[in-house]
């Protein structure tokens, strides 16, 4: 039987094995797209994560979404209720401190406005 730890294993195997320039084409890419969706031109609210390790390069497109002046919405892990909270950002990586596993979170004090999955316009 195939478990999900087996699943995630071998994507990090795969993704670290990608030439490390045409990751960072393939990131390239990816924002470009993004940026030039009709989607997106007509989104307000965009939640998205930030990058670590061998993923796909998110803090660019971070940084061009609030360029846009979109409101960008990154999430946190809040431990003692078993959930996560989806934060406005006005900066990045500004206001954002390592979570689980180094992944860059906003800081409640820094970002303090918690925005409802409902008021997302994309994902």
């Amino acid at each position: 039987m195939i478990t999900k730890d087996h699943l995630r294993a071998e994507g990090l195997a795969r993704r670290k094995a990608l030439d490390r320039a045409w990751r960072a084409d393939a990131s390239a890419a990816i924002r470009r797209n993004i940026l030039e969706s009709p989607r997106l031109r007509e989104a307000q609210t965009v939640s998205l994560y930030a990058s670590m390790g061998y993923e796909v390069q998110t803090h660019p497109l971070i940084a061009a979404l609030l360029e846009l002046r979109k409101t960008v919405v990154l999430p946190r892990v809040v431990h003692w209720r078993h959930e996560l909270e989806l934060h406005a950002v006005d900066a990045f990586p500004d206001g954002c401190e390592p979570g689980d596993f180094g992944i860059l979170e906003p800081m409640p004090q820094a970002h303090p406005r918690v925005v409802d999955a409902a008021e997302l316009d994309l994902i």
